[in-house]
This record gives structure tokens, sequence and C-alpha cells, in this order.
């Protein structure tokens, strides 16, 4: 019987604990970017991402794939709760959450509901709006009234320059959206993005130029464009196997770059980026594509795999379906679901192509979930070395010349010409006083000093005499060690660890 009533009285507790932090797990479950509140001040590099240009005082912001508003002070004005916002225009913004497209005002209140599809971009004052209903795209007004209905079976993902490029019997062309009207034929291949006033086109594999009315203004004779530059009003083409810039007239001009390169071939940064966003709007995630379309094919790793086109870097699954457009400048393999990518600085994101981690350093490696960086792109700079988590969390700032991955909660770090052992706190345990050593298994690490091997415990306690020529661990959990004296390999055991 008393057996029974603590049975009930325990059965109770439990219910009674469960019952009163129930709601505060639902409130955690529900919270929406808890650590941002309205009116705080939260400056740029808190955010993921912003829309550098303001509108009516606000620009739109990213914390966690989720979308918000500040002001020209970084004070949070809406919070980022939506999948997707446009500009405010008239005190009112297009906003999507939950699969629901419609207005907020400058509150953050929903005030008006835009159920006419889903919307694939506007014009300014919101007069014009490309939504895709039913397989079929059409432009409308802020009201949903109908204003233009197309018959093609695919369309780009924004306006251009007032235009909206869309696909008919497998060829691209662009319709004006002011009318609705075709302003070009549906005869290209592919297409790019406008800059400088002029879009790249594509027709049976050569690329040149349209201006803003559709004509054709250089001609189809490229084998690869890039963007125009807009500072330097110039594009790097190719043709014939032979690279060259011309101005917007299609003239052949000297490199601009050269001055600022001193004689230097390579590419500057300003040209990867361009490169960036000319491949970002060419290759899109979700697609298919042949191995044959890549220039360049990595092995996978957890997944996906690295691919390189017009060196602009990105991710493919198993099934050739292109998960991450490539747009950056360097890539690294993924380890359990993050990946580290170079565009104007290094950041870790994971499978969605979300930033999850930023770091100041340049990343060598990553193995699991941390990476090797360095405080220079190549060591042989004098570059010093250290590791940060895959989310950039620094673990080891960079001031060794060399490091090798956590074993066992140490690391091991070359410094002045010799290796020892720190641990994640950057506490030294074993000083650097060996010429090479190996990383820890079951509490044991194989040194050498004096061109002779032996063991050494955490502590840094000789647990094998360091008087052989080589040394390897052979059994993990066996305690066994295969070394190598007068050109003979034998086993020794190790201690017993307590």
């Amino acid at each position: 019987m008393k057996i029974l009533l603590m049975k009930t009285v325990i059965l109770a507790t439990l219910c009674f604990v469960l019952m009163a932090t129930a709601p505060t797990a639902i409130a955690a479950q529900n919270a929406e970017t808890s650590t941002a509140q309205v009116g705080k001040v939260y400056p740029e590099k808190y955010w993921d991402a912003f829309d550098k240009e303001f509108s009516e005082g606000l620009a739109a912001v990213e914390k966690d794939a989720k979308a918000g508003f500040v002001d020209k002070y970084w004070r949070l004005v809406i919070p980022p709760v939506y999948d997707f916002v446009f500009p405010f225009n008239g005190g009112q913004a297009l906003a999507k959450k939950d699969g629901q497209w419609f207005f907020i005002n400058r509150s953050g209140k929903r005030v008006a509901d835009f159920p006419y599809g889903e919307v694939i971009d506007a014009n300014k004052d919101y007069s014009i709006v490309g939504i895709r209903a039913n397989g079929k795209y059409s432009l409308v007004d802020k009201s949903g009234k109908l204003l233009k209905a197309f018959p093609y079976e695919s369309a780009s993902k924004q306006f251009d320059e007032g235009l909206w490029a869309m696909k008919s019997v497998g060829k691209w062309g662009f319709v004006n959206i002011a009318d609705g009207t075709a302003v070009t034929p549906f005869r290209y291949d592919g297409f790019k993005i406008f800059s400088c006033g002029l879009c790249p086109v594509c027709e049976d594999g050569k690329w040149g130029f349209i201006n803003k009315k559709g004509k054709l203004v250089i001609p189809l004779q490229y084998d690869k464009v890039f963007l125009f530059s807009p500072e330097k009003k110039c594009n790097l083409v190719e043709k014939n196997g032979e690279s060259y810039y011309i101005d917007t007239t299609g003239r052949r001009i000297p490199n601009p770059y050269i001055e600022e390169n001193k004689g230097s071939s390579d590419w500057t940064d300003a040209d990867l980026e361009q490169l960036a966003e000319t491949v970002q709007g060419t290759y899109l995630p979700g697609k298919t594509y042949p191995r044959s379309k890549w220039d360049k094919v990595e092995s996978f790793s957890d997944g996906l795999a690295q691919v390189c086109v017009n060196d602009a870097w990105g991710y493919i699954d198993s099934s050739d379906r292109l998960v991450i457009a490539p747009v950056y400048q360097y890539s690294r393999p993924f380890s359990q679901g993050v990946a580290a990518v170079y565009q104007g600085g290094w950041k870790f994101i994971d499978k969605s192509g979300r930033v999850v981690g930023t770091t100041p350093y340049y990343v060598l490696r990553v193995e699991k979930d941390v990476a090797k960086v360095s405080d220079r792109a190549r060591l042989s700079d004098d570059g010093k070395c250290g590791l940060v988590k895959n989310d950039g969390t620094v673990l080891a700032l960079p001031v060794y010349d060399d490091v090798e991955f956590p074993h066992e909660g140490l690391f091991q770090a070359r410094k002045g010409g010799k290796w020892g052992f720190v641990d994640l706190t950057g506490k030294v345990d074993i000083p650097f006083r060996y010429e090479a050593s190996q990383y820890f298994k079951d509490g044991y690490a194989a040194v050498k000093e004096n061109g002779k091997w032996g063991f050494v415990d955490r502590q840094g306690r000789i647990a094998v005499p360091l008087e052989y020529e080589n040394a390897y661990f052979v059994e993990p959990g066996g305690r066994t060690a295969q070394v190598k004296k007068d050109g003979r390999w034998i086993l020794v055991r190790l201690p017993a660890i307590y």
C-alpha cells in the first residue's frame, strides 16, 4: 500500500512538473528571433544579410532565414519573422509568412491579404506584381486585378530593368511589364542579368548583349562573357580561346585592372564578385545539370560534391541536382552538414546555403566540425594557424606555426620549430619540445625528440622511453603500440590508465 501511494505521489509530481514546464517549452519553441527586440540597436554584423537600399527609411534584414526591417540607425523596427519581404512603399510592404502573402504597415501589422498566387516580383509602388498561380504566370495590381496573363512555360525569378524574362517552347525572351508586350523574340538559350544597361544573352552557344529595349546591340559572337563592371564600364569576354575586355559598345579595350594588379594576370576580387553574380543568374538550385556542364567536379562528402563553373563554386547532390548555386570564389567539402565557403570573406553555410557562422581568418581545411584556419592565405607567407568551430567560434587563435585537429580534448601545435599539445582553453598541457608528434589515442601520443620516438601520457609523462627509430599506436583499447629498433618492428604494451 505504501509503495502504491509512493508511486501515485511520484506520478502526480511528474505530471505537475510537466504541466509547469510545458508552457515554457512551448513558448521557447514558438519564439521567433527571441534575441532580437523591437527598438533595440543591432549593428550590421548581427544580421546574416540586409538590403543595402533603404526605402522610406527602412531596410530589410535577415536573421536565421527570417526577414524583418531596421531603420538607418540599425534599430529593429519590425522583427525578423517573415519568409520574404519586399521594400516599403506608401507605408506598406509585401510580406510572406507561413505560405501566405499580405501587406504589412510600418509597425508590422498585417493590413491587407494578397491571395492571388505566389509573388515573383513587384515594381516599386506595387502597381504591377508578377505572380505564378496554377502553373501560369500573370501580371496583377496590388488589389489582384489581372493586367496580363501569359501562356509561357517558365519565367525568371525577378523583374530586371522593367523587363521579365520568360520561356516559350524552350527558348527565352523578354516582355515589358508595363504593358506585357514582348520586346524580344523567344530565341535565346540563356541569359544573365542587366548591368550598365546591358544584359548578356546566348543563342547557339554564342553570347551577345541586348539593351533595355530588347535590341541586340553587341552581336552574338563570344564564347564566354561576364557582367559589365559598373565602375570600369567594361566586361571580360572570351572568343576563339582569347580573353580580353570590351566596353559597352563592344569595342575592345586594354585591361583596366592592369595597374591595380601591378602587372599580374590574376583576376581581382571585383572580377570574381562579378562572376559570382553572373553564374548565380545562370545556374539555379533545384535543377539537374549534366556533369559536362561543370568545369570541375570534386568527390562527394557528406552527400554533396563541389562543382566549379567559370571559376565559381557550388554544390550538387548525388542525383546531379544543383543544391547550392556556384557563386563562391573558394569552397571546402561539406562535413557534418556544414561547409566553408569564400565570397568577400570566409563563412560557414548549411546544406540550404544559409550562413551559420563567419570567421575573419582564411580556412585551410575542415575536419568534422572544426576548421583549420590561418591569418594568411598561404602559410609560406609567414602565416599563423589556429582552429575554429564550424559556427565561427574560435578554439585556438592563429598564433601557431602549425596545428592539427583536436583528439581527446588536445590538439598538436608547432611553435618555434617544436611540437607540443594544447587544450581547447588555450592551456599548454605538454610544452613545445618535440621534433614530431602524433595525436592522442586512449590517453597516449607518440612523440619524437633527439631523433628518437616514444610515448607520453596526457600529463606529458614518459610512458614508453624515447629510444625507438619509429613508433605507431596499433590497438586503441588494447594499449598496444608498434615500435622500431635496430631496423626491426616489435610490439610493446602501454601502462593502464586509472
